[in-house]
């Protein structure tokens, strides 16, 4: 008389041994959430996810580090997800000049185009430089009135919608100089100047004040994209099944 099995937290010829209890393969999720339940803590994807977030933060206030938190948390999940990076950064590397009067329309047309190029069907999209990020940096440095500003603003609100959620991280990690324009006070200044224009474009918002490895996972679970599963009841089949018979004897 056949035994019976388990598939714990490997699927292979390891893990299966007669006698022990067997997995159907509708339980495939449960395989993949064992494989890192020391980091996903019980949780489990929900399906039909679709997310496009918006990571907004002052120069040093953590939004990368936010952003490559979700990215790899997404990633345990097995969701098909990517990351959009910030065309300023390149441009700050390249010593572009970002006074050029010029400056905010090209960024603004090079970080839409990059973000255009991600496929539809991404699961999650996270987007570390959403396009209304021009108009919070037109009107800190040039003032509300300028005609940039108007015109980052103007567009800021033309493309709002594009995104599902808008995340702004806050002093997640110490500030840092390297990499940046500004200091420590601009750097407060742009976050306050980051609310009022989400404000002013009527955005619901999140504000991210810290940050652990359990943060991406319960911002994951805010937005729907992930779900804390009970203990799963498993009713045993025999083995050797067809799909298991050359692991078992």
């Amino acid at each position: 008389m056949p035994g019976t099995c388990i598939l714990a937290r490997l699927i292979g010829p390891s893990s299966l041994r007669p006698g022990k209890k067997c997995y159907t393969q509708k339980d495939a999720g449960t395989f993949m959430n064992s494989t890192f339940s020391h980091l996903t803590n019980g949780y489990r994807p929900n399906s039909d996810v679709k997310l496009k977030l918006a990571i907004l933060g002052s120069p040093g206030s953590g939004k990368s580090t936010l952003s490559a938190g979700l990215l790899y948390f997404s990633k345990l999940f097995l969701f098909k997800v990517d990351s959009v990076p910030e065309v300023a950064k390149w441009d700050f590397y390249k010593g572009v000049d970002f006074t050029a009067d010029d400056y905010e329309y090209k960024k603004f047309k090079a970080q839409q185009e990059l973000e255009d190029i991600y496929p539809q069907d991404i699961d999650i999209t996270i987007c570390e430089a959403p396009l209304i990020i021009s108009a919070i940096y037109a009107e800190f440095y040039r003032g509300n009135d300028d005609k940039i500003a108007r015109d980052m603003f103007a567009l800021a609100k033309e493309h709002k919608e594009r995104y599902s959620h808008f995340l702004v991280s806050r002093k997640l990690v110490a500030f840092e100089e390297f990499g940046r324009n500004e200091n420590e006070k601009q750097a407060n200044l742009l976050h306050q100047k980051t609310l009022e224009i989400l404000e002013r474009l009527q955005i619901n918002y999140t504000v991210i004040n810290r940050y652990d490895d359990h943060i991406p996972l319960q911002i994951l679970d805010m937005l729907g994209a992930i779900h804390q599963r009970p203990e799963a009841v498993v009713e045993p089949i025999p083995c050797p099944t067809p799909e298991y018979p050359k692991y078992l004897s």
